[in-house]
């Protein structure tokens, strides 16, 4: 049975909405009410409805979620030269069981109607395993994996998880030449908020010109091309705007930021 999420009256021909807090992990769900979609440029959809004038009732069919069974999943297997990478894939699935609690909890606590800034969440055990394996583990990439999570939980609500913690502490294990950076492309991004302004031009350099994962360069580059415009730095803004459109326009966090800020549109959105 459809479940009624939300109703609205509406002139337009379109609407376009994301259902947010069904998955308690930060991402928004892809709606059963749908005519087509388009991507947000952060990972997730953003689903498109075609209406007439008048009531708007949006709704969600959970029977028409689409369910994969497990019947006659292949089972994957390491050789001794790879071992590693089962170890990457226990480090990763421990951190998204340990993200879906906390949003959980996030969720609980927003729909109790407390503010944002004073919820609170332990996820010290979490840290404490990253920090132990980042500094102890003698393979290279389950080091760096480890220090990229930590980076992600730096992020996450609740906390600080990891008191005094700077986003640049990451690059003394995961230098911008790392492969390891296609783990979260996106975070290479965040980079761009860096107070010291020389440093933070130094580093996304680097990123662009010597990360070997095109992915990732076109992630780094999309965020200088629409910072600039909106810090009205316009000869830039030209430069890296042609850069990505020649390198990265196929991709598609470089696609969104392409068509967002095209220079020849009538009507610029910052």
């Amino acid at each position: 049975m459809a479940l009624n999420i939300y109703e609205t009256e509406t002139s337009a021909d379109t609407i376009a909405y994301q259902l947010m807090g069904l998955l308690n992990r930060g991402h928004t769900y892809n709606s059963t009410q749908t005519d087509y979609f388009k991507y947000d440029g952060g990972c997730d959809y953003i689903s498109i409805l075609r209406t007439t004038p008048g009531k708007v009732r949006i709704t969600f069919d959970p029977a028409k979620v689409f369910r994969a069974e497990n019947k006659g999943l292949p089972l994957a297997q390491y050789d001794d030269s790879h071992k590693f990478l089962k170890q990457c894939f226990q480090l990763a699935s421990e951190l998204e069981n340990e993200k879906q609690k906390l949003f959980s909890a996030y969720s609980a606590h927003r729909k109790a109607g407390k503010d944002a800034k004073d919820f609170k969440y332990d996820i010290s055990s979490t840290v404490k395993k990253h920090q132990f394996i980042q500094q102890q583990t003698p393979n290279l990439y389950v080091r760096q994996l480890a220090a990229l999570q930590l980076f992600e939980i730096s992020m996450l609500p609740g906390g600080p998880h990891i008191p005094g913690y700077e986003k640049k502490d990451v690059l003394a294990i995961v230098a911008p030449t790392a492969p390891a950076w296609a783990y979260k492309a996106q975070y290479a991004s965040s980079f761009a908020a860096m107070k010291d302004l020389p440093q933070q031009e130094k580093i996304l350099q680097d990123f662009i010109t010597n990360n070997p994962v095109r992915k990732v360069r076109g992630n780094v580059l999309s965020t200088m091309t629409y910072s600039a415009f909106r810090n009205g730095e316009m000869e830039k803004f030209r430069a890296y705007y042609n850069e990505l459109k020649e390198k990265y326009s196929d991709l598609p966090e470089p696609g969104s930021v392409l068509k967002r800020y095209d220079p020849d549109r009538a009507i610029q959105k910052k």
